[in-house]
């Protein structure tokens, strides 16, 4: 397993360990080794687990967020989209866009919800949270399932 990603240039680059940190201090809140099928279910699961907590929806008022990251060229760099290659059949692509997880599973999205300038009525305060606790739980389902 490896997560690629491009950095907004057209290179692509590879990784095999993903963190989950603090946006502004740069502090590795969960980390794991994607070699480690087991590890990374837990990682994902810890994660969705987490952006639900008190912790991270008292952050939605104040300058600090919460991201994932990897570490390149010695240094944590955050990334905001990402693919998951699980296997060489199963690829999902992450991406945060609009106050919403955007889910993509082989070119098929995976529909977790509208973009809130196209909904028909107004959406709850933390549904960016509610979100993104689906997406990183169904992500742990998906690796977990994938050999």
């Amino acid at each position: 397993m490896k997560v690629t990603t491009t950095f907004w240039t057209d290179d692509i680059y590879e990784f095999t360990e993903l963190l989950y940190i603090n946006g502004r201090t740069k502090e590795v809140i969960f980390r794991t080794n994607l070699c480690d099928r087991f590890e990374t279910y837990k990682f994902f699961k810890a994660v969705s687990k987490f952006v639900k907590s008190s912790t991270c929806i008292d952050s939605y008022n104040t300058k600090q967020w919460y991201q994932f990251a990897v570490v390149r060229d010695f240094e944590v760099e955050h990334i905001k989209w990402f693919d998951l290659v699980i296997n060489d059949t199963m690829t999902i692509s992450h991406d945060i866009a609009f106050e919403t997880t955007m889910i993509v599973k082989n070119g098929i999205a995976v529909p977790l919800g509208k973009f809130p300038m196209w909904a028909d009525k107004e959406q709850p305060k933390y549904r960016e949270f509610n979100l993104k606790a689906r997406a990183y739980k169904y992500i742990a389902n998906q690796v977990w399932s994938r050999k």
